[in-house]
Order: structure tokens, then sequence, then C-alpha cells
């Protein structure tokens, strides 16, 4: 990939919103590497879906990215917007500016409502928007809207037992329980760095290798497993 000033907006079901000063209106994909290059007009606004809960409160994601006036690198603001229904504005209840260096890159995923409105689900990323070969953080972001709290939960608390080994956990956010606890899919596997592989890892740091299927208490971090067909529900809409 040519430097020139490209970044990743990854967001669920996203579009450019059309502004006098950020471009044009273009329809785009999930994920699509978006091109800052001023001369293009390519600083942009993009959107998710209004994620609506049963009590009527509604949350969306706004990710503003702009062209680095100096080393023409993509800079990723992302905000989370929430009313508490339709006769209520929308606040902004988070935002994610850009790190500098190497994290000016970021995104969030709105996954769901708890089933009373009470929590919201979100995944979050964030990236280095010149060119490499790192992978993309990831967190679960979980809000209280009405205490304007925010909790993460620490999925590398699932190998506090392999301490002193190189351990990397991925997961696949399933959704909410019903006693809204967070429901996952875990992987946990061995890191390798790039001059590593399987033969030369020392064995002695080499991670005890699992899939695991946990649901995790938000505000407390406590998990117990759940079944491996396990199914979140969906308890809000989206609409568009």
């Amino acid at each position: 990939m040519i430097r020139t000033g490209i970044c990743r907006i990854v967001i669920a079901a996203v579009w450019i919103l059309p502004l006098r000063v950020l471009g044009q209106k273009v329809d785009l994909p999930r994920e699509l590497w978006v091109n800052c290059d001023p001369p293009l007009g390519k600083n942009a606004v993009v959107v998710g879906p209004t994620v609506t809960a049963k009590n009527g409160s509604r949350a969306w994601v706004q990710v503003v990215s702009v062209i680095a006036p100096i080393q023409e690198m993509c800079l990723n603001t992302t905000t989370l917007w929430v009313s508490r229904g339709h006769l209520h504005p929308y606040l902004p209840i988070f935002t994610q500016s850009p790190v500098y260096p190497n994290l000016e890159g970021n995104g969030m995923q709105i996954v769901d409502w708890s089933h009373d409105g009470r929590l919201l689900l979100t995944e979050m990323w964030q990236w280095n928007t010149e060119p490499n070969d790192a992978p993309i953080p990831r967190k679960i972001l979980v809000f209280e809207p009405t205490k304007k709290v925010r909790h993460e939960i620490n999925i590398y608390r699932l190998v506090d037992d392999q301490k002193g080994r190189d351990c990397e956990v991925q997961f696949d956010l399933l959704g909410f329980t019903l006693d809204d606890w967070v429901a996952l899919r875990t992987r946990i596997s061995t890191f390798y760095d790039v001059d590593e592989d399987e033969t030369t890892k020392p064995k002695n740091l080499k991670c005890s290798e699992s899939t695991q299927w946990v649901a995790i208490n938000p505000l407390t971090e406590a998990r117990r497993s759940i079944p491996s067909d396990f199914h979140a529900a969906r308890y809000s809409d989206r609409g568009h």
C-alpha cells in the first residue's frame, strides 16, 4: 500500500453524509479504506444506523475523519450519541479522539441494547492509519447512559492463569444474555512475533490454547460459562 494518507473507517452499515465542507454523498460498504487526500475532497463524516431499545432509547455512532495538515494521514474522532426517546434530544455520551502516534484511527459498532434499555453494548476499534501490518485493537464497552457511566471489559483476565506466557485473546461479541451479562466466544492462542513460529517459540512461553464461550458481568467482570450453541436474542431495532 502506498503512503497517500489512507485510513480505515470501520462501522456497521456505513454511509457518507453530504456536508458542504466535507465532500459529496457516496455510498460505502462496510470496512472501506477511505482516501483522505485533501485535493480529492475526501474528508468525511460517517454514521451508523440508529439503534432503538425496547424502552425507546436510541443511539447512533458518528465518525469524523479529517486529513492531518502535515503528515497526510487520517485523523478520526468517534462519537456515540444517545437519546432517551423521540421527545428527547441526542447527547454525546462518549468521544474517542485520535491518539498520536500509532492510533490515529478509530471506529465503533453498536451491538445491542439490553432487554430493558438500561445498558448499551458496543465494540470499539483503534488502529494506525499509516500502512502497517499491526492488528487492530478492539475493546468491549458497555454504557449506562442514564448514569453517565462506561464499563470496559478486560478480556485478558481470561488468561490470568497463564501469567508469563505469550497469549493472544480474540473474541466474537455475541450480545447480551437475558440477565444483562455480555456473551462472547473467545479463542486463546499463542502470540508469535514476526520472527517466531511454532518451532522456534520457547515451550515455556506458549499458551494453553482453547476456545471458550463465556458470559461476563459488565459491572463486576464476574464470568460464567455458557453453552457453545448459545444464541443471543436481539433487544433493539436498527433504522437508517
